[in-house]
């Protein structure tokens, strides 16, 4: 996300607004510019990432969506009005949409084996000694229940490495600082939180939370193409496409009684076997992250889906909104009565 700390949101705003609430550095009311009113428009200036939302008109955003929304600009624009670091003065050219996979299947049958094992050793050890952990998932808003539910674990690190062999993997040609020509023969478990991603009876992947460092989430190799809480998806039902994993626990545990949850990952689930699941639920919403790096996954899945709707989170995304008590339930009603009245036109004008 574009670091939009240092922006004035409410002089950006203009206007009256009053200070009702210390949440989230200070919550501040008044009227929306774009539907009006008087104190139906809330602004958290001072937030990590500073925000704004009209509980009457459901606008919301941060500071670029708001000149992009109110004044009409480009991203591009409304980043070099504001004289954040990501302006671009150079327009991009629209990307080609690639073609899903036409078929994809899930690891081979040795992976699967130490990937389970992997998960099973990985939740025993979330729910022993290591307290930290769960008061961390705890933190960010996960109950116990949901952990449970999917099968969330904890690598302690004790295990850093493992043999490729015992994974059903070969061994992986690489070049070493030096550059002289290796082998390597072994495979990474980092320490951190484990989410196994399961679809119809298979373990297509593991994903690992590391408390630091770079990559933040790291997947195991030999990890398949999936969609995360695919098994959620019921036909003729709504479901809400997120890309973390996290992001997908949230929004089924705050509204899976009226929609699915499922994670598309950074760039997979485009894959045939998961876009015809996604094509039997109705409507879609497309919740991917609130800044630029959301709009890449929008307009793929706007180019499959065309009645998709866009509908951003609160926060950076779904996972950020859950950890600052910010309504997932709500929001994902909202967008539900969205694309419902927006349905209800299109057969009102085709009539």
């Amino acid at each position: 996300m574009v670091d939009q700390a240092h922006i004035d949101l409410l002089a950006l705003l203009g206007g009256s607004y009053q200070r009702v609430s210390g949440r989230d550095g200070g919550e501040y009311a008044g009227s929306c510019p774009f539907c009006g009113g008087r104190d139906r428009f809330h602004v958290w200036p001072h937030a990590e990432h500073p925000n704004w939302w009209c509980r009457q008109c459901d606008k919301h955003g941060d500071a670029i969506t708001l000149l992009r929304e109110r004044d009409g600009l480009s991203f591009q624009e409304a980043t070099r009005q504001l004289g954040l670091p990501d302006a671009d003065p150079h327009p991009r050219q629209p990307r080609r949409v690639r073609m899903p996979d036409p078929a994809v299947e899930p690891p081979p049958p040795d992976w699967q084996a130490a990937a389970w094992a992997f998960v099973q050793q990985s939740a025993a050890a979330l729910w022993s000694d290591y307290a930290r952990p769960r008061e961390w998932l705890h933190q960010r808003g996960f109950t116990d229940a949901t952990l449970r539910h999917f099968q969330i674990g904890y690598h302690t690190g004790s295990r850093q490495h493992d043999q490729r062999v015992n994974w059903g993997l070969p061994e992986e040609p690489y070049t070493d600082q030096r550059g002289r020509q290796r082998l390597r023969t072994t495979i990474w478990l980092p320490r951190g939180i484990v989410i196994p991603w399961i679809a119809d009876g298979h373990l297509w992947g593991v994903q690992i939370r590391r408390p630091k460092g770079n990559p933040r989430y790291y997947s195991l190799p030999g990890s398949g193409n999936a969609l995360f809480n695919a098994d959620a998806l019921v036909s003729g039902q709504g479901v809400v496409l997120v890309e973390g994993a996290f992001d997908a626990i949230a929004v089924q545990q705050e509204a899976g009684h009226l929609v699915a949850a499922a994670a598309t990952g950074s760039g997979g689930a485009r894959a045939m076997r998961w876009i015809t699941r996604i094509a039997l639920c109705a409507p879609i919403l497309l919740g991917f992250d609130a800044d630029q790096g959301g709009e890449t996954p929008t307009a793929y899945w706007q180019a499959i889906f065309p009645k998709a709707r866009r509908w951003p989170p609160l926060a950076n995304d779904p996972a950020a909104m859950l950890q600052r008590g910010l309504s997932l339930h709500s929001w994902t009603q909202i967008g539900l009565a969205k694309v419902e009245t927006m349905q209800r036109t299109r057969e009102e004008v085709s009539a």
